[in-house]
């Protein structure tokens, strides 16, 4: 059995406190994958507004790419490979864009990034990979409030969320392609 480097063990640990949890796996296992991509592509369609703040600060266009690779990401119309690649070149360096900002963005288009490796390889790691990303965020602006933060709090805030993210995918019928308006249906009471 091959050996986990200790990043990809840091990873799962990510996406363990919340995709691991008792209340979620089970369901979250019944899923097919695109009812998981939906659920991921919703968990990432919630910090839409820190892509519009990268945006308005630095006067880009990021987020008409954002929401058009989830879309790709759902409906697999289109050429998710290429679009993988477009989303790839666009990840913000934090040096040019070294506002909070930045850090938002580049973190989104990363886990963007991954959950597009998702669609095209189906490998797990990808999954988690952007989860880990998406949760760089949340740290990110609780940090921001208050820099001793809760995190069990946090993590459990955000375990309810997958939670009910899941419930609404699991009521979509199976082998169903998506669009990003579902992500933004089932985001829409979890926005940050």
């Amino acid at each position: 059995m091959e050996e986990k480097s200790e990043a990809a063990w840091r990873y799962d640990m990510q996406w363990s406190l919340i995709f691991e949890d008792v209340r979620i796996r089970p369901s979250f296992d019944r899923l097919d994958r695109n009812q998981k991509v939906l659920v991921v592509a919703s968990y990432l369609y919630r910090q839409l507004r820190l892509m519009r703040a990268f945006d308005q600060c630095y006067c880009e266009n990021l987020s008409e790419l954002f929401i058009h690779a989830l879309d790709v990401a759902l409906s697999t119309s289109g050429e998710p490979g290429v679009t993988q690649g477009e989303v790839y070149k666009n990840i913000p360096d934090t040096d040019e864009y070294s506002e909070q900002e930045g850090s938002y963005a580049q973190n989104l288009m990363i886990a963007l990034n991954y959950l597009l490796l998702f669609v095209l390889n189906n490998d797990q790691i990808d999954l988690s990979r952007c989860v880990e990303m998406s949760l760089q965020n949340i740290d990110l602006i609780n940090y921001e409030v208050n820099e001793n933060y809760d995190e069990k709090l946090v993590t459990s805030k955000e375990v309810d969320v997958v939670t009910d993210l899941v419930v609404s995918a699991l009521r979509a019928s199976r082998g169903q392609l998506f669009s990003v308006k579902d992500a933004e249906r089932l985001a829409s009471n979890h926005y940050l």
